[in-house]
């Protein structure tokens, strides 16, 4: 994370929890999935590949959801509410939801370590001060 802003060598792969989290919470939704999901598994055509197991993603809404009991995960703004709130132990997401009413830009992260104590954790806005994917120069201003 520390090289991320001047990393120079993959222009194209800019992939970052500080920088990009909506893409970090989507890729952790998507280790869910294939943690969770059965190999070769026919979900369906579109519209109804959309919505699977515990799963949503949504190109019209930018979104990906991941909704159990247990966990909550969103890569951005949200109405959908989790399956069981009062037993959620984890949550993270970009934006707001039912749940959690956040304005910044930046990835939050909620875990349960006891009955009535949670450990939040926010990932601030980051302000982007130049093209990530502008041409390489040897010295950057």
């Amino acid at each position: 994370m520390a090289t991320a802003y001047a990393n120079t060598e993959y222009q194209t792969h800019y992939v970052n929890l500080a920088y990009t989290p909506e893409k970090a919470i989507s890729l952790l939704i998507a280790s869910k999935a294939f943690q969770k999901l059965p190999r070769l598994k026919n979900y369906g055509s579109y519209p109804a590949d959309s919505v699977f197991d515990a799963f949503r993603v949504s190109h019209k809404q930018q979104l990906s959801e991941m909704n159990t009991p247990q966990e909550f995960y969103h890569a951005g703004p949200t109405s959908t509410t989790p399956v069981s709130p009062n037993k959620l132990l984890r949550l993270a997401g970009v934006g707001n939801s039912p749940v959690v009413h956040y304005g910044g830009r930046g990835a939050y992260f909620l875990d349960k370590l006891e009955n009535g104590v949670w450990r939040l954790e926010v990932m601030s806005d980051a302000i982007p001060v130049s093209d990530p994917f502008a041409k390489l120069r040897r010295r950057k201003r």
